[in-house]
């Protein structure tokens, strides 16, 4: 199998598709560079390894570096949600989209992804920052993408102290 073609079809836009492309070579690196890290302060060798092993534990971490890529995504979509609402930018667009939540879905953003981006961006994410000092990247690769949506409509229930319109996160509550 050509993985190649997987990667070469992530966008398309060229740009973007050839920026991703590039980014799996960056992250092996980066995987590398993490693995050296960790056994030069453990002290442990790379010869205590077998070729196969540190393949292995490569490969890993580099799964575990691309999983970056889904906080950053929320991270940028948020931003660019955030600025376009705050301009009213949707309502200027020449589709004349009579809501935000209009132009996301048009841009193939489902209400419920909305919602919880725009709620990890605005409440979730500075909340676990600015107010208890985690470090988000830490605690994304701890909670992960799907458990933080799960999480999502609790978190700011539990956060802001306003009343969810969802009967579960009520209860749970």
């Amino acid at each position: 199998m050509n993985t190649n073609i997987i990667l070469t079809s992530a966008s398309s836009n060229m740009m973007m598709s050839d920026y991703l492309s590039h980014f799996e070579a960056r992250s092996a690196r980066a995987a590398v560079q993490n693995l050296q890290t960790l056994l030069d302060t453990s002290g442990i060798s790379q010869d205590a390894y077998t070729q196969t092993e540190i393949r292995a534990m490569v490969k890993l971490e580099q799964l575990k570096l691309v999983g970056d890529l889904g906080l950053a995504e929320i991270l940028l979509r948020g931003k660019l949600i955030s600025e376009i609402e705050n301009e009213g930018l949707w309502s200027f667009h020449p589709n004349r989209y009579s809501s935000m939540k209009d132009a996301a879905r048009d841009q193939g953003i489902s209400l419920s992804e909305y919602s919880n981006i725009r709620n990890l961006y605005n409440i979730v994410f500075p909340y676990l920052t600015q107010d208890l000092g985690l470090n988000l990247a830490e605690v994304w690769e701890e909670v992960g993408k799907s458990n933080f949506r799960e999480l999502c409509p609790y978190l700011v229930r539990v956060i802001t102290g306003e009343r969810s319109t969802s009967r579960h996160v009520e209860n749970a509550y």
